[in-house]
């Protein structure tokens, strides 16, 4: 009995699956009409050229347009997606019509998932508006595109230039340093300090951080004095020693000035 149960709820599943398919087919054909030519897609993926590891994906694409024009569909899975080959086909889109193509593709679910469409990649129409100009405006504050971010600029240039020089003609990669000088540009603006490549590691938080516990706890000693319950009770600098080091619980009296 259980064994005929399994097979009808195994059987109800393959219909489903094959309706889904048939239904997919049949809104694809009904709709193909509006859409732009493209090469057929296998049942359920799509098209296998979005799923091959390629390095040279791109000529493969760019071979599509010769085939199907300069605008052309291509199915990731059941989504559609719209290729534009050519400066004419781009120029036209996002510039041209740029108020039809601003807004950003709900594609990648694990990312709409984490952003919930929000931030600056997946955001659209007023709200992304809006958070641009409010990033515009925050990095302008920190100095990009002022010469006051020339100084962080040149020092990794001559970092670089340097590592490249050391390099005697040997091959070398070059992304990483790319990357290195990109993010110790941000961390020069943000945190006052770059990092190195090589020796400790350091937070890079760490001066600011510093300068937020001074501030904060001289505005505090201002305002109030702090005294130990007992003199002859001090804390003790042992510590918890867990994933970070925690100061044991200790109580001070808290007097007004």
């Amino acid at each position: 009995m259980d064994c005929c149960s399994s097979n009808t709820y195994l059987v109800y599943g393959l219909i489903a699956i094959l309706s889904y398919i048939i239904y997919n087919y049949i809104k694809g054909w009904q709709t193909g009409s509006k859409l732009p030519p493209g090469p057929p897609p296998c049942p359920i993926f799509g098209n296998k050229i979005l799923f091959k590891k390629d390095p040279l994906g791109y000529k493969r694409l760019t071979e599509l347009s010769k085939q199907y024009g300069s605008v052309y569909r291509l199915y990731c899975g059941s989504t559609i997606i719209v290729f534009l080959n050519g400066y004419d086909a781009i120029h036209e889109a996002f510039v041209k019509q740029a108020a039809v193509f601003t807004d950003r593709p709900q594609l990648f679910a694990p990312l709409i998932g984490v952003s919930k469409g929000t931030g600056i990649t997946y955001n659209s129409d007023h709200n992304w508006k809006t958070l641009r100009r409010f990033t515009l405006q925050a990095l302008r504050d920190f100095g990009v595109g002022k010469k006051s971010l020339e100084e962080q600029i040149v020092e990794e240039v001559d970092v670089v230039s340097d590592t490249l020089k050391a390099s005697n003609g040997e091959p070398i990669r070059v992304k990483p340093l790319l990357l290195s000088a990109a993010t110790n540009i941000i961390c020069s603006v943000m945190f006052g300090e770059r990092m190195s490549g090589s020796g400790p590691r350091f937070c890079i938080g760490e001066p600011l951080a510093r300068m937020e516990l001074f501030l904060f706890f001289a505005n505090l000693l201002q305002q109030f004095s702090f005294t130990p319950t007992d003199e002859n009770d001090l804390p003790s600098l042992d510590g918890i020693q867990a994933l970070t080091l925690t100061a044991l619980p200790y109580q001070l009296v808290a007097n007004p000035r």
